[in-house]
Parts: structure tokens; C-alpha cells; sequence
């Protein structure tokens, strides 16, 4: 899967929750 940043804007290309400097992705652990 590859790693996406989004800085401040989030866009909904996936079932991510942007906490902080971390994209938690459902099934998967935080990646910063």
C-alpha cells in the first residue's frame, strides 16, 4: 500500500483518521 501525505488537508482516498503526524488506517498500524 503505498504512503500517502496529506499535510492539514485530508483527502477521503481512504478509511484514514489524520491524528496529530499520524494517518491511523483501518487494519493497519500508524504510519507518519
Amino acid at each position: 500500500m503505498p504512503k500517502q501525505c496529506f499535510g492539514k488537508s485530508h483527502v477521503p482516498l481512504s478509511p484514514a483518521v489524520r491524528a496529530g503526524d499520524f494517518v491511523y488506517v483501518s487494519g493497519q498500524g500508524p504510519v507518519g
